[in-house]
C-alpha cells in the first residue's frame, strides 16, 4: 500500500484527496461501503460532495479508509482568518 499525505487548506480540496486516499488502498467505491455499511451510490455523493457531510461521518469515512487526521498550525501561521457567518 503506498503512502499519501495531504494537505488541505479548502474544503474544494477534500474530493481531490478522498479519491487518492481509497485509491491509494486499491478500494472501490464498493468496497469503502461494505466497510461503512452503506450503499456504493452513497459513496458516490460523499465523493461528489465531501462538504455536505457531517464530521461524524467524515471521521466514520477516514476510519473505514485507515486514515488519521492531523491538524497543525503552519511555521509561518500569521493571523487567523475568521469568515463570515462564524
Amino acid at each position: 500500500m503506498s503512502r499519501h499525505v495531504a494537505r488541505i487548506t479548502d474544503v474544494g480540496q477534500l474530493r481531490t484527496h478522498l479519491l487518492a486516499f481509497r485509491r491509494s488502498q486499491r478500494l472501490t467505491q464498493a468496497d469503502l461501503a461494505a466497510r461503512l455499511g452503506v450503499s456504493k451510490q452513497r459513496i458516490s455523493a460523499i465523493e461528489a460532495a465531501p462538504q455536505r457531510i457531517t464530521v461524524e461521518q467524515f471521521m466514520s469515512l477516514l476510519r473505514a479508509m485507515r486514515v488519521e487526521l492531523h491538524l497543525v498550525t503552519p511555521d509561518d501561521a500569521g493571523p487567523s482568518v475568521v469568515r463570515e457567518g462564524w
